[in-house]
């Protein structure tokens, strides 16, 4: 959905910012811990459309010239080709790919006012209405996380042509933010325990996108304090609070990075391995 959701691409490593939490992170994530079982090993699965004003409002994932990168980087997969977007939301992607062959842009929740067509739908629900060996390319943006994986890894086997690609863009860790490691530490102790590959965390994405996101301090404070992201939705008000006291006023520009994980089908037709 585009409120859920983002130049150049560069290949990074893997950044764990979890492993070296000062002291203060640390007893924190313990007071989550006690209080909510289990806040720190999920992303929230089911999307609250609710808060979808807000994420309109002050998502910082989204922005142009975060869409534009995205779209720069499905291009040259999308031309001429036939074309799904998962979550969709209001189609924002599909714009910026004009190229496309043929777009379809799916949501189960789309906005009332969108002038883009989108269909109304699940996107594993989706796929299994697809004949098999239809799609050269499926993309799902800050959306992957919402959707049952090994039912959608199993309808991608199938559905994706032998040269078609599934490729899922994911907030990343590695975001250095506005540089502070302790709201950094803070930031990301919760909901990033499953990567955009399915996993616990275990793989490496297939590359990295890099932004430059001009944004104020006021950008930042009602991202956070709206809960914008799924990690947030999870947080107790004092850890919000903290976050909030720690963005500087002087705030000019989020450096924000995207886990890219590309998928191909693999030969047996029965899932994907990733590229």
């Amino acid at each position: 959905m585009a409120w859920r959701r983002g130049a150049r691409h560069v290949t990074l490593p893997w950044l764990n910012l979890r492993k070296a939490r000062p002291p203060f992170s640390r007893a924190i994530g313990a007071a989550v811990q006690a209080a909510r079982p289990g806040a720190m090993t999920d992303l929230v699965k089911t999307w609250d459309s609710a808060t979808a004003e807000a994420h309109v409002k002050y998502n910082i994932s989204d922005h142009s010239c975060i869409w534009d990168e995205i779209a720069r980087y499905c291009m040259p997969f999308a031309e001429g080709k036939d074309v799904a977007d998962l979550g969709a939301g209001d189609g924002t992607l599909g714009k910026l790919l004009p190229q496309a062959g043929k777009m379809t842009n799916v949501d189960p929740f789309p906005p009332e006012d969108c002038a883009a067509k989108i269909l109304k739908s699940d996107g594993v629900e989706f796929l299994r209405s697809q004949p098999d060996q239809s799609l050269d390319l499926v993309v799902a943006t800050f959306a992957v996380h919402f959707m049952d994986r090994s039912s959608l890894d199993k309808e991608l086997g199938r559905v994706l042509k032998p040269t078609g690609r599934a490729i899922w863009f994911s907030f990343s860790q590695s975001s250095v933010l506005f540089g502070s490691e302790e709201f950094n530490s803070i930031y990301y102790s919760v909901g990033f325990s499953q990567d955009g590959s399915g996993t616990a965390g275990s793989s490496a994405p297939t590359t990295v996108l890099k932004i430059d996101r001009p944004a104020t301090s006021a950008n930042l404070r009602n991202h956070v304090a709206h809960r914008c992201h799924s990690n947030l939705k999870q947080m107790p008000e004092h850890m919000i609070s903290k976050l909030l006291a720690l963005i500087p006023e002087d705030l000019q520009a989020l450096d924000i990075r995207l886990d890219v994980f590309m998928f191909a089908p693999n030969p047996s037709r029965d899932g994907v391995v990733q590229c």
